[in-house]
């Protein structure tokens, strides 16, 4: 379940939320959110690993928040099976419930 960077804290979090949902889904999604595999262009996970990656080169610190807000807006994308090119979550905005 590792991802550079995501926070442990954020990512175990997610993990309980996402596993309380459904395990074989959660697990699905951190094994591609650590390694990439198989993820088209607009798959959710892509995007997120996109995001993270290319905010933290900008802006070094995200807020703990913000990591848990990409989380649970990718994990819900997944869960509607919705393509997600560019992941998007205002400042201000609050984390969203996982689905």
């Amino acid at each position: 379940m590792a991802f550079p960077h995501i926070p442990q804290s954020a990512l175990g979090t997610a993990h309980f939320l996402f596993n309380a949902l459904d395990a074989d889904q959660c697990t699905w999604f951190f094994q591609r959110l650590g390694d990439g595999v198989e993820l088209s262009s607009g798959h959710p996970i892509l995007a997120l690993r996109a995001r993270v990656t290319s905010e933290r080169a900008k802006e070094g610190q995200i807020a703990w928040a913000r990591h848990l807000a990409y989380l649970v807006s990718a994990w819900n994308a997944v869960r509607e099976d919705r393509p997600l090119t560019r992941l998007v979550v205002r400042p201000e905005a609050p984390v969203p419930n996982p689905k």
